[in-house]
């Protein structure tokens, strides 16, 4: 009967094999979880409708946390709290998973944690709660604070927060991994916050999410992280303040959770922008009463004086006031008159929305002066502008063509290249793609360009000029690529000859050449596959070994099908006594059957 159980437990998830687990998780992290899962390193392992959870012994003395998610598919989600688990493509997610697709027995059956907590009386749930405070201590100021925010004795006590936010920040030890694991503890302290939630005191779960979001801030300067994980938990924060934002009603509270959510804002922005006051923008702009707008961009205004008064010509300050604009813009949309529209934006540097506006207020002279002083991406975004929202693309085009010409950023030219086609504009469309061919010559230019003349039925003749100017400038590598997608092999043979005398290595290129050449002209292939295979071997390291072993099998195999297993024999023997001295490659070939 257990393994029938077990059995309906396996079918009742989706099947999984060796290779899924390896596509989610990379080589290195399934090699080192399937040395796990063999030493036997997940324990406590349970199963919760569609969700596996367990134990994995890693390297630190505590185990870690792991679990997964299943859906009809496959893998829904996965998490691990070892520095690297988030989103789940660690060892420790390996080890789990190679133990439900092998050992499914270790897993028992777990009702959700709620369902079994209502099934205890009150005395039950006090004596359980006690003895998870004996287990771990630091519950015991957890429970303190939560008691009497949940039943609304008091307000959440800040100082306790703060107090909980400080032992994790400032008690993180100097080692790889340990960022990680301290922010993993704010965040499961963010989680908590949803119990505020749940129970809909708004008004407690903004400030929870507040003091928290602060700490981390005030803190930030000192803090060492890898690769933004404390910001994650400002935003989770930050998050939760716009969720409060919309339940609250009460006009004190709305206001100091929206001087919150602007401070949060602020603070990124005098940063310089890591996207942590993102979500608090889209609050800003959206979910304000008019009211509130006029008070956030009082706030903004003042910033923004203080910002100009500092006359500095930095970047940074450049970059701070177009923003303080762009608040400001959004929150005053629907009262800015278009004079004080425009004289906000020249104020902050948003000159791009200038010309824009003037275009739109029919002011052409003026936008064409203005739209002098825009950078190459600015000018592109506002021609779009002007042609998707205002219609206006003969205006657009003529804005593009001022700086076709002089300009090195192709997206210039490919704008106004797609115009010229959309419009059946071939002449035009023709001029365009020679001068992207001339100012970004590769295959994918190339190949634009023979597109549009062959449209116009003289590319012949062009192509030969192209040609001719290519070979005179020796850009032979480009040659190939051209000859190659042209089917020419004998011209591309000849082209990669030439590129080779001039030109040491690209072993990669060397290989797509081949690879290119393996059926059309195949004695040519052998020759570029064998002169790779020497460059990998001369580097003696034994990847570059695997990589040489890699092409001697499509030596062999371009044999084999032309009938010279005898020569592959031949040559593999001579090989392996050249380089017998040796282990490594020798190694390597024996891996690859050779």
């Amino acid at each position: 009967m257990r393994w029938d159980r077990i059995r309906s437990m396996s079918q009742s998830f989706p099947k999984i094999t060796e290779q899924m687990i390896l596509d989610r998780v990379g080589e290195r992290s399934f090699a080192r979880g399937k040395r796990y899962f063999e030493n036997g390193a997940i324990f406590d392992a349970r199963r919760t409708g569609m969700t596996l959870k367990a134990l994995c012994q890693g390297s630190m003395p505590s185990p870690y946390r792991v679990e997964v998610t299943f859906f009809q598919e496959g893998i829904a989600s996965a998490n691990c709290t070892c520095p690297v688990g988030a989103g789940g493509y660690c060892k420790h997610v390996a080890a789990l998973l190679l133990t439900w697709l092998y050992e499914p027995e270790k897993f028992r059956e777990s009702p959700p944690l709620a369902q079994r907590l209502r099934a205890l009386d009150k005395d039950a749930l006090i004596k359980l709660i006690e003895r998870m405070v004996e287990h771990s201590p630091d519950l015991e100021s957890a429970v303190e604070m939560w008691i009497p925010a949940l039943t609304g004795e008091k307000a959440i006590d800040a100082e306790l927060l703060r107090a909980r936010v400080r032992r994790i920040i400032e008690h993180i030890p100097y080692e790889w991994g340990a960022s990680y694991a301290a922010a993993a503890e704010l965040g499961e302290m963010v989680k908590e916050g949803k119990m505020l939630e749940e129970a809909g005191r708004w008004w407690e779960a903004a400030q929870f999410y507040g003091v928290i979001a602060e700490e981390v801030l005030n803190s930030y300067e000192e803090l060492y992280e890898e690769e933004g994980e404390f910001l994650n938990v400002v935003v989770e924060c930050e998050e939760g303040l716009v969720r409060s934002l919309a339940e609250l009603r009460d006009p004190g509270q709305r206001q100091a959770v929206i001087r919150r959510l602007y401070e949060l804002w602020e603070w990124d922005v005098l940063q310089g922008g890591y996207g942590v006051g993102d979500w608090a923008y889209l609050a800003l702009e959206e979910e304000l009463t008019p009211e509130e707008h006029a008070m956030v961009a009082e706030w903004a205004q003042e910033a923004l004086e203080e910002e100009k008064a500092k006359e500095s010509e930095s970047y940074l300050s450049r970059w701070r006031l177009q923003a303080y604009g762009r608040l400001i813009i959004a929150l005053l949309w629907d009262s800015l008159d278009d004079e004080a529209f425009l004289q906000l934006c020249r104020e902050t540097g948003l000159q791009a929305n200038v010309v824009v506006k003037l275009v739109e207020m029919g002011r052409v002279d003026e936008a064409r002066r203005e739209a002098v002083s825009l950078t190459n991406r600015e000018l592109l975004h506002v021609a779009q502008r002007i042609d998707e929202v205002l219609g206006q693309r003969q205006l657009a085009r003529e804005l593009l063509l001022t700086r076709a010409d002089s300009t090195k950023d192709t997206q210039i030219v490919d704008q106004l290249l797609v115009w010229a086609r959309e419009e059946g504009d071939t002449d035009m469309a023709f001029r365009l793609a020679q001068r992207r061919f001339e100012m970004q010559p590769d295959l994918e230019s190339y190949k634009v360009w023979r597109e549009i003349g062959r449209e116009r039925g003289d590319w012949e003749s062009v192509r030969g000029e192209i040609l001719r100017h290519l070979q005179q400038k020796e850009m032979w590598h480009l040659l190939v690529e051209i000859f190659l997608d042209e089917k020419a092999y004998d011209d591309a043979v000849a082209a990669f000859r030439s590129w080779r005398q001039s030109s040491w290595g690209n072993i990669h290129f060397m290989v797509r050449v081949a690879d290119a050449l393996a059926d059309a002209r195949p004695q040519a292939a052998l020759e570029i596959y064998a002169e790779a295979v020497e460059q990998w071997v001369a580097q003696r390291k034994r990847p570059s070994y695997a990589e040489a072993a890699r092409l001697l099998k499509r030596i062999r195999d371009i044999l084999i099908r032309h009938g010279e297993a005898q020569v592959w024999e031949e040559l593999i023997a001579a090989f392996r006594q050249r380089y017998k001295r040796l282990p490594a490659l020798q190694d390597e070939l024996n891996k690859a059957g050779l």
